[in-house]
């Protein structure tokens, strides 16, 4: 049980990191008027990111 309390917050992380991105590129592309560049980035480097955040956060921690 206290393996699932430890890490249940990670997959609302990996949402959030991969939303903030995908979001940010989509308001880059309605200023920029650039229209599927700036979203495919957003894509792309929010996921590189929300992966590297999952990864960091359940990695065991070594003594």
């Amino acid at each position: 049980m206290r393996d699932y309390i430890q890490y249940s917050h990670v997959g609302v992380l990996f949402a959030a990191v991969f939303g903030l991105f995908v979001y940010g590129g989509i308001q880059l592309d309605k200023k920029m008027d650039m229209q599927p560049l700036f979203t495919l980035l957003g894509v792309i480097l929010g996921f590189v990111m929300a992966c590297y955040k999952l990864i960091k956060e359940t990695e065991v921690k070594k003594k």
